[in-house]
């Protein structure tokens, strides 16, 4: 089975990658490759047409490919927050540090989805994901230098050393939950900017029967 994130140069799916090289998902009994794909609309775009199984994106980007959320579902976060930065130059507007476009960093996260096809067909699987993902987060908490574990892998030795620090600082923000205020932001940030007209319930949106799993 296959895994697409859209890109490794941030920390932003960190989580899904380490859920690989750290073996969560063979302890759950999947095998599971990593597939890299740019931008984020392919990653979802490959999800639709079955070329991977699961995405580790953006959870408002999967409307670029299941429009009014039909067809997809989201299994758990991998972060909670926008995971972004704006950077502006001082002289072009009067702004201080936490100014900018609010909404859209409070309505986004990374989170991974999967088809509907694939959870009525092997509830099991699904279920495996959001263990592994629980899992996963919960052995970076306990120990963050297996961050480092995980960079030395994947990237050259210099920036895998750099690892560690960039994942204890995100550390509190590592939860699976997804809550139904974060889904009706998301919502409205999708209505705002166009992507979606009207509204979809939580219960269309993310995979509930899971959501036991979050909190283990």
């Amino acid at each position: 089975m296959k895994l697409a994130v859209p890109d490794m140069i941030s920390n932003s799916y960190f989580p899904a990658i380490a859920a690989i090289e750290l073996g969560c998902f063979k302890q759950e009994g999947l095998d599971i490759s990593l597939e890299l794909i740019y931008p984020v609309d392919k990653c979802y775009a490959a999800l639709r047409d079955g070329t991977v199984d699961f995405v580790g994106g953006s959870a408002h980007s999967a409307l670029s490919a299941f429009p009014r959320w039909q067809g997809a579902k989201l299994l758990c976060a991998q972060g909670q927050g926008m995971y972004w930065f704006l950077v502006m130059h001082k002289d072009l507007l009067d702004v201080r540090r936490g100014d900018g476009p609010k909404p859209c960093f409070n309505y986004t996260m990374a989170s991974i989805a999967t088809t509907e096809q694939l959870i009525e067909r092997s509830p099991h699987t699904a279920s495996a994901v959001v263990r592994a993902m629980v899992k996963t987060q919960a052995a970076l908490k306990e120990n963050v230098a297996r961050a480092t574990e995980v960079g030395r892998k994947l990237f050259p030795p210099s920036e895998a050393e750099l690892i560690a620090e960039l994942i204890r600082r995100d550390l509190p923000y590592y939860d699976p939950s997804i809550s139904r205020s974060f889904v009706a932001g998301m919502n409205q940030f999708s209505r705002d900017v166009g992507i979606l007209s009207g509204d979809v319930p939580y219960e269309s949106i993310v995979a509930t029967q899971f959501s036991h799993f979050w909190k283990q």
